[in-house]
């Protein structure tokens, strides 16, 4: 069996790297190919011209954008078959409405339900073995807006030649892409070799922010069990391709202790990192109980909502956070090693956010923050880069839908 042929190779370090490669390209290739033969099959069944199948950051659970178009098909209570495919379904069970069927992602009945179902909906590309048949629709909502860092055929030389063979492939299939803003709608346009429909209406996850917000902040306070007159400040960056955990590490404590002095209340601090490494959360370290670990946290938009304040580094949530209008710090401690492996859409020093490189500079520009300049700058950035969000784009992607259907 394969456990003995590995054993072998541990024997024989010499050759165990290339053995090991042979070892799981031949797995890939056996269960693409029993997918693509099962995916043939199950396209034999007719139809079912009321099914939906979401997908969301390859088999995650109930959150981005996905989340908020559901939410609006069952509250409409519109006749859908709403299947989610989940990696983890014992650990997702909670997260779901009744209304949504949860299937295993990767799993025959996924390919089964994908291959019979009227529309998909995703933010990240399909696998290879995927075919689309000619009386589906796909809508790609993509998993962000305006980005600061380059994306897709914009860092193409960054990026796996097997990854963009797939994502050439997804946008052909893509019937719609969701858009929040001219900026964005350009993007698609330029860098993801698409061509077709682009729904100008706002991205569905930004709706959280302008609906319900008292709500959500009171959910997000009792998950943590945060007293209610206490103010948050979130620290969430992005990640970095070696993983390397180094570059987050600041003074938590004492920036905790300037925004209290300068914003007169009581602080504390959620530590949310990127899902590429929040299995990792675990490994950084701070003693105390004014700091929380919400990299586990289900719903990144609903975070957004219960924050007062955010800091971050790269991460497109701060073009999300910036339609709250609340204040938002840039802390990056290694911006030009950053900036040389992908490149930026826009010069950190444009962006109407203050830029720390360590501790100091980061209480430093607390203590210098304007709210007045700060809010001036968010308009003028959000009216150049064209942003259209306003609370009602699942509405709109909804009426698409029913439009479609």
């Amino acid at each position: 069996g394969m456990s003995k042929i590995k054993e072998l190779i541990k024997r024989n370090k010499g050759i165990s790297k290339i053995a090991e490669s042979i070892i799981d390209g031949s797995k890939w290739l056996y269960d693409n190919t029993i997918n693509r033969v099962f995916w043939i099959i199950s396209s034999m069944f007719p139809i079912q011209n009321n099914k939906i199948v979401i997908c969301n950051y390859y088999g995650r659970g109930f959150s981005d954008n996905a989340k908020y178009i559901a939410i609006e098909a069952i509250d409409r209570q519109l006749n859908y078959d709403i299947v989610w495919l989940v990696k983890n379904i014992d650990d997702n069970n909670n997260e779901f409405l009744d209304e949504i069927r949860i299937v295993k992602y990767k799993s025959f009945k996924a390919i089964y339900e994908l291959a019979t179902a009227k529309i998909w909906i995703d933010n990240s590309r399909k696998n290879y073995y995927t075919r689309k048949r000619k009386d589906q629709l796909y809508i790609q909502t993509w998993h962000g807006g305006i980005a600061l860092k380059k994306i897709e055929k914009d860092a193409e030389d960054a990026l796996l030649k097997s990854y963009v063979k797939f994502a050439k492939k997804d946008s052909e299939n893509a019937d719609l892409f969701i858009s929040n803003s001219r900026f964005n709608t350009n993007m698609y346009r330029r860098a993801f070799w698409y061509d077709g429909e682009i729904l100008e209406c706002g991205v569905p996850r930004n709706d959280l922010l302008f609906n319900n917000i008292e709500e959500t902040k009171r959910k997000v306070k009792s998950f943590f069990n945060i007293a209610n007159d206490k103010k948050i400040v979130m620290y969430a960056p992005t990640f970095r391709k070696d993983y390397n955990l180094e570059v987050y590490k600041f003074d938590y404590e004492k920036c905790i202790e300037e925004f209290n002095k300068k914003f007169s209340g009581e602080y504390v601090m959620l530590i949310r990192l990127h899902p590429n490494v929040f299995i990792k959360s675990t490994q950084l370290k701070y003693d105390s109980d004014n700091v929380y670990n919400a990299s586990f946290y289900p719903d990144m938009q609903e975070l957004l909502v219960g924050t007062d304040i955010l800091i971050t580094d790269y991460s497109s949530s701060m073009f999300d956070f910036m339609l709250t209008k609340k204040p938002c710090f840039i802390y990056a401690s290694d911006i030009q090693v950053y900036k040389d492996d992908r490149g930026f859409y826009f010069e950190l020093d444009k962006l109407p956010f203050s830029i720390a490189t360590s501790t100091d500079e980061m209480i430093t520009n607390i203590r210098r923050f304007d709210n007045h300049i700060y809010l001036s700058r968010v308009e003028k950035f959000l009216k150049k880069q064209g942003c259209i969000d306003n609370g009602s784009s699942s509405k709109s992607v909804v009426d698409w839908i029913e439009n479609h259907m």
